[in-house]
């Protein structure tokens, strides 16, 4: 059955089968408004004619639903069109592999935030504005949060619309007043209606309410429901290693992106480890080391630490198994820190690096000052120490490469550990909704990205990065 959509914005649009003329279902101006369902007239997938092709993000129905929104298809550009536009679709099967479309005998996959920037046809090499393939619509689950306060405002730098949600109605008022205009939705993850509610409308959505280990799957669920792209900022080994093993195989089908642990923990040393191995297949050893001037937890970080008690995992003769950490030493850290006693970490870096690097042993250290604060129950928490709403806290962190007598070497420098999550996470964001990823699935930072290129966009607005 074909459906056809006729007519310019403003005016009344008719889909009517193509077997005998009928009416399907009739549709008020399309489409004026966002979040306009359309899911009674297209089906889970749709081809479209090449009329098509000059809206690219009109071919985006990877559910059963098709909401058209305002920032996906804009009117005005149908205004400007030459003539009016017939979009033809046609209901075929489902088919989660999927090919790019290119004449109107292919099936079309794709979720409108990896629309394409097709050239206009018939008007000259001018590429269509961004503005109109691209949803700039992220919700941020736990937005309340100290280090999702910081997330929330960088989406907003870098011209994203955030949704806040959460569980708590009266914190997400709060966060909501602190951003008047923002949408703020309540919802939990014991609740999977309230989720999917939370995400309507959003190209990805950004978990920041830990412990990620309870939150992380009921989320990702909801994402895969929804065909939108899922990232989090989790640095607990477990709920890191369980996304990998749970959803790996949903994620890949859908097509979307799931990146956990897009953070200082776990994101920042993938990525400094894969600029590191450059080149190299293989190396004899990754080792991260992280040094802080001192570490004032977060709740959430001593909620998620009570949450994962027990050994932890290490990676060692090829195998990633619950055993103790590797032994204290010494480690000699550029100025200002200098030599520092370091004791071994394990946090998501562990897991991530092990799934896509090629290497036997991965050591991961950090120095003791910061780990004997953070054990301390009297230890404060992070105060701001500019209007920026950042402590005074600085961090270096440096992964080592190692391929006989051999070594390369990245490191990265900046201030404040909850803070630097925030740029990480987003130009993640940016990038996965652009669709400028190496795969879909579930993956690791370094594994979806050009390490090296990825580091360097946030040197130096928020870190310096070199390669030694």
């Amino acid at each position: 059955m074909t459906v056809r959509f006729s007519g310019c914005a403003g005016k009344s649009a008719r889909a009517t089968s193509a077997l005998d003329g009928t009416p399907k279902s009739n549709i008020d101006r399309l489409p004026a408004v966002g979040g306009r369902d359309l899911s009674a007239a297209l089906p889970p997938r749709v081809i479209l004619s090449e009329e098509a092709a000059l809206f690219p993000s009109v071919r985006a129905a990877r559910t059963s639903r098709l909401a058209v929104e305002e920032s996906l298809f804009v009117p005005s550009a149908i205004r400007r069109a030459p003539r009016p536009l017939n979009l033809i679709f046609f209901w075929v099967p489902l088919n989660p592999g999927g090919v790019t479309p290119r004449r109107s005998t292919e099936v079309v996959p794709f979720h409108p935030s990896r629309a394409p920037n097709r050239k206009m046809k018939g008007r000259g090499t001018r590429p269509m504005n961004s503005s109109m393939i691209q949803n700039r619509i992220v919700t941020v689950f736990g937005a309340y949060g100290h280090t999702a306060r910081f997330v929330v405002r960088e989406l907003l730098r870098r011209g994203f619309t955030p949704i806040l949600s959460g569980r708590d109605a009266s914190k997400l008022k709060e966060a909501g007043n602190a951003h008047p205009g923002l949408e703020v939705r309540v919802a939990s993850v014991d609740d999977p209606a309230s989720l999917d509610r939370a995400l309507v409308g959003a190209a990805a959505v950004i978990n920041c309410a830990g412990p990620f280990i309870d939150t992380a799957a009921p989320v990702i669920d909801a994402a895969l429901r929804a065909s939108i792209h899922y990232l989090d900022v989790a640095a607990e080994q477990a709920a890191v290693l369980t996304v990998f093993e749970r959803f790996a195989s949903a994620a890949r089908g859908a097509g979307v992106v799931v990146a956990p642990a897009m953070a200082f923990y776990g994101g920042l040393g993938d990525l400094l480890a894969t600029a590191a191995m450059g080149d190299w297949d293989t190396a004899d050893e990754i080792c991260i080391a992280t040094a802080l001037d001192s570490w004032k937890p977060t709740r959430g970080t001593r909620l998620t630490g009570a949450r994962n008690p027990g050994r932890h995992f290490i990676f060692s003769n090829n195998r990633l198994e619950r055993a103790d950490p590797p032994p204290a030493r010494k480690w000699n850290f550029p100025p200002p820190f200098g030599e520092q006693d370091v004791v071994g970490l394990a946090l998501a870096e562990t897991i991530t690096i092990s799934r896509h690097l090629q290497t036997p042993e991965i050591r991961v250290y950090i120095n003791l000052a910061p780990i004997t604060e953070l054990r301390d129950p009297k230890t404060p928490a992070p105060s701001a120490a500019d209007e920026s709403g950042r402590s005074s806290q600085t961090f270096v962190m440096e992964a080592i490469a190692r391929r006989g007598s051999v070594e390369r070497r990245a490191v990265a420098q900046g201030r404040d550990i909850y803070a630097i999550t925030a740029p990480i996470v987003v130009e993640a964001t940016h990038r996965v909704v652009r669709g400028l990823t190496k795969k879909t699935g579930v993956v690791a930072a370094g594994e979806a990205f050009a390490a090296q290129d990825f580091l360097t966009s946030l040197s130096p607005s928020h870190l310096s990065f070199e390669m030694q």
